[in-house]
Parts: structure tokens; sequence; C-alpha cells
């Protein structure tokens, strides 16, 4: 009978909410009842699980309506075990039963691990008192001090006398470098017993800039050195010498002797190195008309000799541009090619964020087929391969309708033949209003306000016809629930409550 109670319940509560509502409309220019002053009466107690519902009667306005009751919570009882897991509670007022797991504590110690044997630990649950016990593994040896050799290192447990030996293993070395005036040293310790060695390591050669350094850069020892010159001249605008190929000292400075005067077969040079003091005399350059370039520039080249004329870096319209503006030397470059895509119905592209170059097209990669809601894209790109296919709408022949307008409604959701409420006049009601009924939906309408009657006895009339409603609707819930009990009563079957 749960089930029915609830659906009772639930009437009234509406009834409650509604009788508020209708009041409040009546009375809209009124001061609304702030309901302090009243008597409650207990209609449906509440349980552990469900709320009940109270009657309210508010003592200066007469109003009934109905408040829900909270549900309580459990009583649960004492925690029983269920297993090495759970423990369950059962409640003390509806009998309902719930389980949660253990809840162990630090747990004592029934047996101390010593390193030959296990120990044991003993868990209480502080809920319900079950235990369990759990091993406790082997402790470690107590080992004594080391015995050393220069090779190896042994122990013995305290406890239970188990040896323990091995070799010396060593770790990283520690190194003091030595240096030209000072011995180095290298020293390892074993990492399992510390035991330490330590050699000497002898000193260092003496450091030198070159072959030809007769100071050492660390102790500034001096020894006896040779320059090894190199037998050709070295030259300069006004002076030649022979140059250690080691250190480069100079040795034979002297200024150039020149030779006889430049003519125009001969230049004029000096007459110990044979360097070219005075270039040949009467040499008219011709520069050409088209432009010499490489990769550092561009230039005007003489027709019978190197001359430059007008050397200019090459200039590009951007950073990325591999064409020369002036010459059209080509160069290799690398475009910035962004993410974005441009498309057309051949293909797609990107295009450099810096000169604007396009990219090679590339075809289209297509997507999903089209549907009647979404077209067909490149999967690349987004560009749209292949359009939604076209869809014929149909509404059927059913009216869809709110209260101002009336329309057919296409499977996509789109609307057709939408229009307002065509409305006729179709019932002059007794109470003074009138229904109006829509000739194309059937919608209905009822405008005016009754007249001819009280406030007061409209509102009760009002209500009356509600409480017939509820009354009605509970008479028959009931009447199907107990019919429905009979039935499965009579099939041998068991009524769900």
């Amino acid at each position: 009978m749960k089930k029915i109670t609830s659906v009772i319940l639930a009437l009234l509560l509406t009834v409650a909410m509604a009788m508020p509502a209708f009041a409040a409309e009546g009375e809209e220019n009124e001061t609304p009842c702030s309901h302090v002053n009243r008597t409650v009466e207990t209609v449906q107690d509440a349980t552990c699980t469900e709320a009940g519902c109270q009657k309210v009667t508010c003592n200066d306005c007469n109003e009934i309506f109905f408040e829900p009751i909270p549900a309580r919570n459990h009583t649960w009882g004492s925690r029983t075990s269920l297993d090495g897991t759970y423990h369950s509670m059962t409640c003390s007022v509806c009998q309902a039963t719930s389980s949660e797991a253990h809840t162990w504590n630090q747990g004592t110690v029934d047996t101390e691990a010593t390193c030959t044997s296990v120990g044991r630990k003993t868990f209480t649950c502080s809920g319900c008192g079950q235990t369990k016990s759990e091993e406790i593994p082997k402790t470690s040896h107590t080992f004594g001090n080391w015995t050393i050799t220069p090779q190896s290192h042994s122990r013995i447990c305290s406890v239970c006398s188990t040896p323990e030996s091995g070799n010396h293993t060593w770790g990283t070395p520690v190194k003091v470098e030595p240096t030209c005036t000072q011995e180095g040293s290298e020293t390892k310790i074993c990492t399992a017993c510390n035991y330490t060695i330590q050699k000497t390591l002898p000193k260092a050669d003496h450091t030198y800039d070159n072959a030809c350094d007769p100071d050492c850069n660390v102790c500034k020892a001096t020894r006896s050195v040779s320059h090894k010159y190199s037998q050709s001249w070295s030259t300069s605008k006004t002076e030649h010498w022979h140059e250690c190929t080691v250190c480069g000292d100079k040795k034979d400075l002297k200024s150039h002797v020149p030779g006889p005067a430049a003519t125009e077969k001969e230049a004029q040079t000096c007459l110990t190195c044979g360097y070219v003091i005075a270039p040949k005399k009467n040499h008219v350059h011709k520069f050409g008309t088209t432009l010499v370039s490489d990769s550092t520039g561009h230039w005007y080249a003489c027709n019978q000799c190197d001359e430059k004329q007008n050397f200019q870096q090459h200039t590009y319209e951007k950073d990325c541009s591999s064409k020369c503006t002036m010459c059209g030397y080509v160069r290799n470059t690398t475009h910035k090619f962004g993410d974005e895509y441009f498309s057309d119905k051949s293909g797609h592209w990107q295009v450099c964020s810096v000169c604007g170059e396009k990219s090679k097209a590339e075809s289209h990669s297509p997507g999903a087929e089209a549907t009647t809601t979404a077209p067909q894209l490149c999967k690349v790109c987004g560009y749209e391969v292949s359009p939604v296919i076209d869809h014929v709408h149909d509404g059927g022949d059913v009216w869809m309708k709110d209260e101002i307008s009336h329309w057919k409604q296409c499977s996509c959701g789109e609307r057709l033949e939408e229009n307002l409420h065509s409305w006729k006049e179709t019932v002059q009601n007794k109470d003074s209003t009138t229904t109006y009924i829509c000739s194309v939906c059937q919608q209905e309408h009822t405008e005016g306000e009754p007249s001819g009657m009280s406030v007061f006895l409209w509102w009760a009339i009002r209500i009356l016809i509600s409480l017939i409603i509820l009354v009605s609707v509970a008479i028959g819930v009931i009447f199907f629930y107990t019919k429905y009990y009979a039935e499965n009563q009579d099939q041998g079957g068991r009524f769900s409550q």
C-alpha cells in the first residue's frame, strides 16, 4: 500500500500548491498573509527513507495547505562481522541493513620478528571487534665491525652468527691533478667497509703557449728555444721580413728597396722581396654594362682586369624572396608557411606569412559523405567538397500548437505552415465567459471574467471542483491497485509494495 499512499500524498500536495495560486490571482491587490499563526496536523508521518505530510491551517486567513515532513535518518544498531572484509548494521526502526568495510587499528605485536624467524601481529576492527593476524617479515642481521685486509672484508651477525664477506668494491676515485710544481694524488674508498688506499701521481710537464715560448705558463720556468723562420718574405705596404712559422716573430725587418719606376709594361717592385710598389701605368678600366654577381653581391667588371665598379650587396623584396631585385641572382630560401589553408574547387594550399608566395597546391581529401544535414568536407582544409543533400520537408497531417500559433513539423525539425490561431466564437459559458476554438487546429481559448457572484463563492466552487476531481482520482487509484492485488492473489502471485 506504500505506492497508493505516495500517490494520494502527491495529489494532496498538488492541490495544496494550486489553491494558493488561485487565491493570489483573485486577490492581487491585497496584502498576502504571512501564515505565522497556524495549526499543524500530521497527515502522514515520515519514515527513515520517505518524507511525510502535514496539514497546515492558517488561523488568520483560514487558508489550508500541506507541507512535507523530512524523512528521518536510520537508527543503526551495533555492528556485526560478516566476514574478514565487511561488517553489517541493522536499523532499529525499519530493520534496514547496511554493510561497510572493517576499520583496522594499528595492531598488536604477538611475536617479535628476528633475523632468523618471522613474527606475528594481530589487528582488531574498531567497529565490530573482528580480528585478523598478519606475518611480520624477518629483520636484517645485526653485524659487528668489519675485519679488513688489503683485498677483502668480513663481519659476523651478533644475533645468529651469520657471516658476511667479500672483496672490496671501489667507488669513484677522488683525484687531485698534479702540476709542474706539485705531485697529485688518487684516493679510492671501498663502498662497503670504507677501506681507503691512495697513490701519488707524478708532477706534470711544463705548459707553454707554443714551441717558441720560453716561459712556463704555470711556474714561469724558462727554457732555451730557437725560432723556425720562413725562407719566404712576409710583406706590408712599406716593409718586409722573415716570420717564424710557429710564433710569428719577425726577423730581418726592413723597408722596401724600390726598383725601376713603373712603366706601361712593368710594375715597380722591391728589389729585395719583389713586393709591387706601383702598378703598371696608363691602364684605363673599361667596365661592362651588365652586372656580374656571386653570393656576396653584384658589380660592373673591368674587361681587362679584376677591378670592380659600384659593388653592392644583393637586395631582396622580402626576407624569404629568392631573387635579387637588381641583378636577378637566385639564392636558396625557406618560406614560413602557417597552419591556415586557402582553397578553391581544385585543391588547397598555404601562403608564406613573409612574402605571400603560395605553396604547391594539393588535391582535397574528402571526408564523410554528405547527408541531408551536413555537407562533405575536406579533412585537411575544411573546404565543402559536396553540399548538403536536397531534403523535401514533410509535415504530415498532425498540427502542433501552443497558446499563440499552430504549425506542422517536419522530421528534421523545420516548422511548416506556421500561423496565428484563427479564433471563432463557439461556446458562451454559464459563468459569462466565452470559449473560442481555432478553426484550423481546434485549440481552445477562454476569455472573460465570471460575473453575478461574489469572488469568494467563485473560488469556493473552483476549490470544490478540484476536491471532487482529487477524490475521484484517489478512488480510481485505490480501485485499480485493489483489483490488481486481488488478481495477483488469485494467480498465486505476490503484490509488490
